[in-house]
């Protein structure tokens, strides 16, 4: 790693390969700040209402957030009952 790099240049890199395949080298941007820069995002995103490009799908939606509780609510009630 170039520890003279310009900013402009900073990327990590993801390989993403097939078994047997070929591989895909995916440039990831770094950037300043808390959790790689997710935290000012996340803001973003949740408080200034900015849409913020997603090419890999990493957002979370109502279900995936509502999954924990669901499991929570399963595991009292199993524990309520004494099923084991």
């Amino acid at each position: 790693m170039d520890q003279h790099a310009k900013e402009e240049e900073a990327f990590d890199e993801i390989v993403v390969s097939d078994n047997f395949g070929e591989s895909k080298i995916i440039p990831v941007p770094r950037v300043r700040g808390g959790h790689g820069g997710g935290d000012k995002r996340l803001k973003d995103q949740i408080f200034r209402d900015e849409v913020i490009p997603d090419p890999l799908h990493h957002s979370a939606g109502s279900r995936d957030g509502l999954c924990p509780y669901y499991w929570v609510l399963r595991l009292e009630r199993v524990l309520m009952r004494g099923v084991r």
